[in-house]
């Protein structure tokens, strides 16, 4: 199977895609610091999850991936409360 019929990857390519469109749309004076920050991080999962399904190690692999979705939750929250986006919306 290769990466692109997993279906963590397929979910999370959605995710970046959306990303990537939402964090454009930031105000200019937060946009190099949290959109740069926040589309690297989901960058670096995207790419953990392509290399946990060549790995023998997955499991070493998916767990930084983890660490790497935690740290992006976190900075969407921070930018949900500055309403910088919407979650919901």
């Amino acid at each position: 199977m290769t990466h692109e019929e997993l279906p963590v990857f397929v979910c999370w390519y959605r995710f970046l895609g959306w990303l990537l469109d939402t964090t454009e749309k930031f105000p200019k004076r937060v946009r190099f610091t949290f959109s740069t920050r926040l589309d690297n991080l989901a960058l670096d999962v995207l790419e953990k999850i392509i290399e946990a399904t060549y790995s023998k190690d997955k499991a070493l692999i998916l767990r930084k991936a983890n660490l790497e979705i935690e740290k992006l939750r976190v900075l969407l929250r921070l930018c949900s409360e500055k309403q910088y986006l919407s979650i919901r919306g």
